[in-house]
């Protein structure tokens, strides 16, 4: 329910921080991306932030189900895409 304006956006708020954190992860986990190149591509944002983004989800991750059941749904339907788009 977050647009992209929303992701790359400058906005601060818990309702757009979260799904941005998980973007990254996303962008981490199904591909090959640079730190500096997802910061580019996620508001111009510095290597250490989307570092920290991942770091944060990863831990996140083994604390909550519910968010480890929606990234590893959302993962798998980043890689179909990928997948799909290799062919």
């Amino acid at each position: 329910g977050v647009s992209k304006r929303d992701i790359i956006s400058e906005r601060r708020t818990a309702d757009v921080m979260r799904p941005r954190m998980i973007a990254c992860w996303l962008m981490r986990k199904a591909t090959t991306m640079s730190l500096p190149m997802i910061g580019r591509k996620i508001g111009r944002r510095d290597h250490t932030t989307i570092l920290n983004a991942c770091r944060k989800i990863d831990r996140l991750r083994e604390r909550e189900e519910g968010l480890r059941l929606l990234t590893d749904q959302l993962l798998a339907m980043v890689e179909e895409e990928i997948g799909t788009c290799e062919d």
